[in-house]
């Protein structure tokens, strides 16, 4: 009797915890077959977030039709067909709810290219957060119809230094990284490639489990003590390396070449040289991305001044570092561009 009660008081709690986290400060994601995750359409909600310097800020959040973070400056012409469009495609530091819609680093980015032409900016943000570039280029490509109907005049991809590992299966294997590789699509000879072991039941098809906020955050501390007690550097080795750096740049070369005719720029959230990331430089410009540089060595030149701009997880961004970087994008992109 005591164990059927202990079993139905468990059940209740972790049922409570569930619903209260759910509601509390709901996720914008759901399970997506094809893309491991995806964010919901006509999402909206407004997050109470704290920054690691702990000043609290509300964060207003939504998404479109089709699950795409979009922002609109009008400037003084009333035609909204006159519009500047930019088509942004990144991951977290682009689509999770650190900072509300109107403050993300493309938003600024957007104010500042309004007060210098004059002319309305519209911008699509599609992505997500722990997102690879090929589950990128397959949100693209599923939304293709909708982004040539917005016809953009400028391309954004924000890569970052994890892109190589998400890109490839066996680091992420490797890395014991069981919430990415049990989900997430991957190119394998030049072929999608989803994993399907014993566990995925869990992660996929099982709705108890795949949407609960309990199960994602227990896996992610069992993660975190397997990698930090159990595993060394040493698993991922220099062919894994070369692997990864390889589909990466194929990867990289068909986003680009759904929009060969639109300037396309790209820049990291991390300049760092490790043997994964020191690469993406090249890789880049092999792709025919335009390197925004001083955007690159934002977040690495800020880290060493000490400026105030992270989220209270110390890696993203808060409201001030949104931003500083968006003015920067701005500056790096004229340097390019002469009619900004």
């Amino acid at each position: 009797m005591r164990i059927i009660k202990l079993t139905i008081f468990i059940v209740v709690f972790f049922f409570c915890v569930e619903f209260y986290l759910k509601y509390k400060k709901p996720t914008p994601y759901l399970y997506d077959s094809e893309l491991g995750w995806t964010l919901k359409k006509d999402f909206k909600y407004t997050y109470k977030e704290k920054d690691l310097y702990n000043n609290q800020y509300s964060s207003l959040y939504s998404t479109n039709s089709f699950g795409a973070r979009s922002f609109i400056q009008k400037g003084y012409s009333n035609q909204i067909n006159q519009s500047i469009k930019i088509l942004v495609v990144g991951d977290s530091f682009t689509m999770d709810p650190y900072v509300g819609n109107n403050e993300m680093w493309y938003s600024i980015l957007a104010n500042k290219i309004m007060e210098n032409t004059k002319q309305n900016v519209q911008v699509l943000a599609f992505g997500g957060g722990a997102y690879g570039s090929l589950q990128q280029l397959l949100l693209l490509q599923r939304y293709k119809k909708d982004i040539d109907n917005f016809s953009p005049n400028i391309l954004i991809l924000q890569f970052c230094s994890n892109d190589f590992a998400n890109n490839s299966f066996n680091i992420e294997k490797a890395s014991f990284a069981l919430s990415q590789y049990m989900r997430r699509p991957y190119l394998i000879n030049d072929e999608i490639y989803y994993y399907n072991g014993l566990f995925t039941y869990f992660f996929k098809k099982n709705i108890l489990t795949r949407e609960s906020r309990i199960f994602a955050k227990s896996i992610f501390l069992f993660e975190f003590l397997v990698k930090k007690y159990f595993l060394s550097n040493s698993n991922i080795t220099e062919d894994k390396i070369n692997e990864a750096k390889n589909i990466t740049q194929n990867i990289l070369t068909k986003i680009r070449n759904l929009y060969p005719n639109t300037e396309s720029y790209i820049f990291s959230c991390s300049n760092n040289t490790s043997e994964l990331n020191r690469d993406w430089k090249k890789l880049a410009k092999q792709s025919n991305f335009i390197i925004l540089e001083e955007s690159s060595n934002f977040i690495d030149k800020a880290s060493n001044l000490n400026k105030k701009i992270f989220y209270k997880d110390g890696g993203h961004l808060n409201i001030l570092g949104n931003l500083l970087w968006g003015n920067l994008i701005y500056e790096d992109i004229t340097k390019n561009k002469t009619r900004f």
